[in-house]
């Protein structure tokens, strides 16, 4: 009598092995672009002012790693994603933005969003994590870097993956 089982189950990494891994990986995608802006502002009394800048906005998209012991993660093409956008105006006003997008099966599944700034009398510090589902639901409008979140993702993850699939 010969008897075989087999199962197959879906192995998904956590955000914490996520990054465990992107630390050590030397296996990912650069692309840095130069920023112009100008952001109109409300200063302390009141009036306006149109403050021009100069930064960069920063993709890192690591890849999966072919050397992984485990073998985990060799069926996903895209494990993590990191956005950072830095725009220095005069007088000490900025927006700083770091954004991880986490993958699983080289679809969106969840983010961590950070956004700080000092614009003219307005200054503000947020962090948000959430899932992909929970966008679906709800958009995320309260940034100083985007109007809509949902928006500027889907037009983000068209440029990530343009930008991994010219470069593999």
């Amino acid at each position: 009598m010969f008897s075989t089982c087999c199962f197959s189950q879906d192995y998904f990494l956590t955000k914490k092995q996520i990054d465990s891994i992107c630390l050590k990986s030397k296996d990912y995608i650069d692309q840095k672009t130069p920023l112009k802006k100008s952001i109109k502002v409300t200063l302390k009394n009141k009036q306006s002012k149109t403050l021009n800048g100069t930064g960069s906005e920063t993709i890192r998209i690591f890849k999966h790693l072919e050397n992984d012991p485990r073998n985990i993660v060799e069926t996903y093409e895209i494990i993590k994603t990191s956005y950072e956008y830095v725009v220095d105006y005069s007088a000490g006003d900025f927006v700083y933005v770091f954004v991880d997008i986490y993958y699983k099966n080289n679809v969106v599944d969840c983010f961590y969003i950070e956004e700080t700034y000092k614009l003219g009398k307005e200054r503000k510090t947020q962090q948000v994590s959430l899932k992909q589902s929970n966008l679906e639901e709800k958009d995320l409008n309260d940034f100083i870097f985007c109007k809509s979140f949902k928006e500027w993702i889907r037009e983000k993850s068209k440029e990530i993956y343009t930008i991994f699939y010219n470069k593999t």
